[in-house]
């Protein structure tokens, strides 16, 4: 995954977030933050959600292709 023209502070919020296993982690982050950073934190997170759907939307399609082409005899 990668997000591009992220300030140093934007960067240490995706570290921080990153570090989190579980939802519960990183609602306590998020309860820890004040007003400004909680909306980045909230970016932040929304644009990690959305870059992992677009991934995952790729490998979709990939496979879809690989199961079409399988489907008319092309080996993958």
């Amino acid at each position: 995954m990668k997000i591009y023209d992220l300030t140093k502070d934007q960067c240490d919020m995706l570290d921080q977030l990153w570090a989190c296993d579980t939802v519960e982690e990183i609602y306590d982050l998020f309860q820890t933050l004040d007003a400004d950073k909680f909306q980045m934190a909230l970016t932040l997170h929304q644009m990690m959600i959305d870059e992992m759907t677009e991934q995952n939307n790729d490998v979709n399609n990939t496979t879809t292709a690989r199961n079409m082409l399988a489907g008319i005899g092309v080996k993958c």
